[in-house]
Order: structure tokens, then C-alpha cells, then sequence
């Protein structure tokens, strides 16, 4: 939204684009949820503002937070100030709950994996609406895609895709392929590809990335569908393997890498992004304010460089609050095609059913 738009909370959560967004995550009956509520207060003179992330320290997200804290200084008001607030628990929901409790004057906000509102919605209403309440699109940081992986467990002689499903296929009792989270992208994805593959998996989820990786190089499991970025040392050093990319192109980070798409494997591309996000009822000035920070940013090199180095790119679009709403909208009609390409659906508590059942959860 440009920073002249005056309306009301209100107009603003009832407009046009934010009802089109409700209604491709098929959650058009949150007008009620949306409407009335406090009205916005402007950005303080004074104080700093926080980021907050709902997952672990340490993972792969970590240096693109330490980037976006360095880099906004002196270019957004209230100063943003370290360390950032680490909240997680839930599948983010801990720090998005946090960020709905704070104020809407700009000291606040959020960075999110984009399918924590594009995909979490269509497998259960009751959690999107829980998501999707009062959270305000800013813009998108970074883009980031997923990748079949598999750790030393699997012998060197597996070395495409082809191969990877005639070992997994041959070995059922190992046949294991950890995700970082139950109903994230990644379980959801992995999901959809065992099931057009005709390949039986036995999920583990983990609470994050960074056990699931340790438990990958460890051989404790085979496989794992990850982002590329989750472990860029180890793929270099070839001890962990990556076999395929879910996006629409080969991945800039690891060219040789082919797509599922190019395999004939399953044909919908999958990218999504990393966003900011603020409380919903946050001025559109201050909404405006963050974005046109993060666009200064992102001219410069060292964040491309940065995104480069730990297997992420810089969006397509999504640098402005209007440009990255539909951008999620976008990413939403994607992960429908997904869960359809897949033979998916919601089960009665959000989640994705329809898949080889999950293994344990650690």
C-alpha cells in the first residue's frame, strides 16, 4: 500500500485484496474475525523496535535475520535493535500470537515462512483463521525452495532420483524421510511426491531443521525433503546429497540440481518466501515505511551475496504490502495445485491426509 492511503482499520481489513486472500486460502468467513478491533496507533517517536521468528535459534533462517537487523538500521524508524526475539513453539504460532498481543505502532514485527499462510489455511480452518488473523503482509526478504536430500545411509551409488526411489522402494525398513515440522511445506510436499512416485514413505518429523540435518548426517535417517539452504556445508562436501529441486527452474545455488518438473516427476513448482509481517492494524504508512527499508536493502550486494551463500535468492516480486499480498495469493493457488497433484486432503484437525502415514515425531 502506498504511504498517502488513509483508510480506516476497518476499510483497510475488509478491502478487495484482503478479501480475494481469505478466499483463496478458502477462509472468505473471517470478515467477522477481521472487522471492527482497535484502531492503529501511529509509530512511536522513540523506542526500538523488535524482530521476532517463531522457530529455533541457529537454523539456516538465523543469518538472514542477523542481516535484516544490521541492515535496517539508520533506514526504518523506530530503530530495529538486536538480539532478535526468538519465540518458537507451535509451528510459529508462539511469536505470531506474540506479535497479535503487542501494539500496531510499527515496534513489531515478524518474519515468516510465506506457508505458514498460504498452505497451514487449507488444511484446517480453525488454525488459518488462528494464523491469519490481524497480520499485516509487508514484503518478502528472500525466496527459498525445497530439495530432496539423502544422508550416508544411502549408498553412493544413489545419485539421482531414479535411483533414490528404486533403493527406497528395495529397502522399505529404511525408508525413512525426515521433514523439519508436522504439516510444514516440506511434509506436505514430500507428501504429494510419494504419492505420484508410487513410493511408500515413512515420514519423521523433527522440531526444526537443525536436528533433522544432524539425524541426516548421522545416518540415523535416509532421506529428507529440506530447503536448500538448510545445510550448504555439507552438500558442498558431498556429505548430504541433494537429488532434486521443487522450484520452477534449476536453483542458482546448485545449478546442476534437475527439477522434479524436469524429471517428469511432479509438475507443480513449488518456491516460497521468507516475508515480513505486522500486527493488522499497523498504519499503512509504517507498513510502507518497512517495505521501502527492505527494498533499499536488498540493493545492495551483501544481502544477494548472503542469499546466494546459504542456498536462497532474492524474490521476483513481493516488495511492496500490495506486491507481496498477491504474491501470497499466488503462492496459495500453488500449493492448492499441490495438495490436488498429490491426492491430498484436509483431515479434521488440519492436516494433510491421504499420504503414507507419518512415522515418529522427535
Amino acid at each position: 500500500m502506498a504511504a498517502t492511503d488513509t483508510a480506516t482499520p476497518a476499510r483497510r481489513r475488509n478491502s478487495p485484496s484482503r478479501r480475494r486472500l481469505l478466499g483463496a486460502l478458502g477462509l472468505g468467513g473471517l470478515g467477522g474475525l477481521l472487522g471492527g478491533g482497535p484502531a492503529w496507533a501511529q509509530a512511536p517517536a522513540g523506542g526500538p523496535a523488535s524482530l521476532l521468528y517463531g522457530f529455533p535459534n541457529g537454523g539456516p533462517i538465523s543469518p538472514v535475520l542477523d542481516a535484516l537487523v544490521a541492515g535496517l538500521a539508520g533506514r526504518y524508524q523506530p530503530e530495529l535493535k538486536g538480539p532478535v526475539r526468538y519465540l518458537p513453539g507451535n509451528a510459529g504460532r508462539v511469536a505470531i500470537d506474540a506479535l497479535r498481543r503487542g501494539p500496531a505502532d510499527g515496534s513489531q514485527m515478524i518474519l515468516l515462512p510465506s506457508s505458514l499462510l498460504t498452505l497451514l489455511p487449507q488444511l484446517g480452518g480453525s488454525k488459518g483463521e488462528g494464523v491469519l488473523r490481524e497480520l499485516a503482509p509487508v514484503a518478502s526478504v528472500a525466496a527459498i525452495t525445497f530439495c530432496v536430500a539423502v544422508g550416508p545411509r544411502v549408498p553412493a551409488s544413489v545419485r539421482s532420483m531414479a535411483d533414490y526411489l528404486a533403493w527406497m522402494q528395495a529397502n522399505p525398513d529404511q525408508a525413512t524421510v525426515g521433514v523439519p515440522g508436522l504439516n510444514t511445506g516440506a511434509h506436505v510436499l514430500a507428501s504429494a511426491i510419494g504419492r505420484r512416485a508410487g513410493a511408500t514413505f515413512n515420514f519423521v518429523t523433527f522440531q526444526g531443521t537443525g536436528p533433522l540435518v544432524a539425524d541426516l548426517l548421522s545416518g540415523a535417517i535416509a532421506s529428507a525433503l529440506v530447503i536448500v539452504g538448510a545445510a550448504p556445508e555439507a552438500f558442498a562436501s558431498g556429505r548430504l546429497r541433494g537429488l532434486a529441486v521443487t522450484s520452477e527452474a534449476r536453483w542458482p545455488s546448485v545449478p546442476d540440481w534437475p527439477t522434479l518438473a524436469e524429471l517428469g516427476l511432479f509438475e507443480v513448482p513449488v518456491v516460497e518466501t521468507l516475508g515480513l509481517f505486522m500486527h493488522g492494524d499497523t498504519a499503512p504508512g509504517q507498513l510502507e515505511a518497512l517495505a521501502a527499508a527492505v527494498r533499499a536493502l536488498q540493493t545492495e550486494g551483501r544481502l544477494r551475496e548472503l542469499l546466494q551463500r546459504i542456498g536462497m535468492r532474492q524474490p521476483a516480486s513481493g516488495g511492496t504490502p500490495e506486491g507481496y499480498r498477491q504474491a501470497l495469493l499466488a503462492e496459495a493457488q500453488a500449493w492448492a495445485a499441490v495438495l490436488v497433484a498429490g491426492k491430498l486432503k484436509a483431515g479434521p484437525t488440519g492436516t494433510a491426509v491421504g499420504a503414507a502415514p507419518g512415522g515418529q515425531r522427535v
